[in-house]
């Protein structure tokens, strides 16, 4: 994930969280990344932590509506991390 951002000029951030029985995978990538007004636009990909295995990917965007390059980018990360689990994982790299 960190490749796939610096690869295409997006901001990363996020963490694992350890639980006593999981690791909660939490990350996300922004495009024109501001703390204070908040994102263009977020890849988000999150473990759930009421079902094992299950990961979810979300692109919120601040300006409607979703260009291709969004869509693009949302692809592109799905072909790079295809086959991620938030088991034993210790970081997105």
């Amino acid at each position: 994930m960190k490749k796939y951002a610096a690869a295409h000029a997006l901001d990363f951030h996020g963490e694992v969280t350890k639980t006593r029985s999981d690791s909660i995978f939490n990350y996300y990538l922004a495009q024109g990344y501001s703390y204070y007004f908040g994102d263009d636009f977020d890849l988000w990909i999150t473990s759930d932590p009421f079902r094992s295995g299950e990961m979810d990917l979300n692109g919120p965007v601040k300006h409607k509506p979703i260009t291709q390059e969004q869509i693009a980018l949302g692809r592109g990360l799905i072909a790079a991390i295809k086959g991620l689990s938030s088991c034993g994982i210790t970081g997105a790299e």
